[in-house]
């Protein structure tokens, strides 16, 4: 998800819906968009996430935190923005998600380098968590882009201490996942590769659906994929695509992210940007 002009955005628009065949391209007008933070030029905001201690982003590999406890619609004030961690060493950040809430751990991808970092939203300490030849990018490409989304959910077996680690690798055209241990901070088995067909950026899982859904740029579409049985369809767009066959006929150019509706009309619907 990329934040243009250097403005924090908060906005209920719905882009377009990747649950059904119904699209709505105007924003809500009794939800406005609203910034609510203006940062200092030349910052490039990349990627999003919520956890408990406040929301957080990237920018010029350096996380911020936006705490909206106090924030008031409306009169569009309260945030408060602070500096986490700046990641030096790193390449370029682009996909962040909570790996654990507990241990007030976040985690992103650099896309340069290739690796997971994970960082402590309370004391700023980070380092590589993961370095794997899967997350890596391409070597006889010009597309030199490693891993790039990236998602933690917990697998059926209820294991609280168990979490599957989901990312895309843009340049070897991978969406896979990786067993880790929450407990020890440590991979758990094998990484399992479940499509290396599509060169997709960021995605969404539905946990319930056990299904994830794929911002597919270059091919025009956001696919859904079985996390079970690896199976792969194309939502919406991608008249053009080798999935065709399943496309519907809208148009949707070139897509980078996607996030799920979470609460009231916003449930069943996929915001794509």
């Amino acid at each position: 998800m990329y934040f243009s002009s250097r403005n924090l955005l908060v906005s209920t628009s719905l882009l377009s819906s990747a649950l059904s065949t119904t699209i709505r391209h105007a924003p809500r007008p009794d939800l406005p968009s609203r910034v609510i933070h203006q940062f200092s030029d030349p910052t490039w905001l990349e990627n999003i996430v919520i956890t408990s201690v406040a929301s957080t982003l990237t920018g010029a590999n350096t996380i911020y935190s936006v705490n909206l406890t106090s924030y008031v619609p409306s009169t569009n004030s309260g945030a408060s923005v602070s500096k986490v961690a700046i990641i030096s060493g790193a390449g370029s950040l682009n996909g962040l998600t909570t790996l654990s809430e507990s241990q007030n751990l976040i985690i992103a991808t650099d896309l340069i380098l290739g690796v997971i970092w994970s960082i402590n939203v309370l004391t700023s300490e980070y380092s590589v968590l993961l370095d794997l030849a899967e997350l890596r990018p391409p070597v006889s490409t010009s597309l030199a882009f490693g891993v790039s989304g990236l998602k933690a959910l917990t697998p059926t077996t209820g294991d609280t201490d168990q979490v599957y680690i989901y990312y895309t690798n843009t340049g070897l055209m991978t969406f896979g996942r990786i067993p880790f241990s929450l407990s020890t901070l440590n991979v758990t088995g094998p990484v399992e590769i479940l499509t290396n067909a599509y060169a997709a950026d960021d995605f969404a899982l539905d946990p319930e659906q056990r299904a994830a859904y794929l911002a597919y740029g270059t091919g025009a579409s956001v696919l859904k994929i079985d996390l079970e049985d690896d199976d792969m369809s194309v939502v919406i767009g991608g008249v053009n695509d080798t999935l065709a066959r399943s496309a519907n006929e809208t148009v949707l150019s070139g897509p980078t992210s996607v996030q799920l509706g979470r609460a009231d009309d916003g449930l069943g619907w996929a915001y794509a940007s």
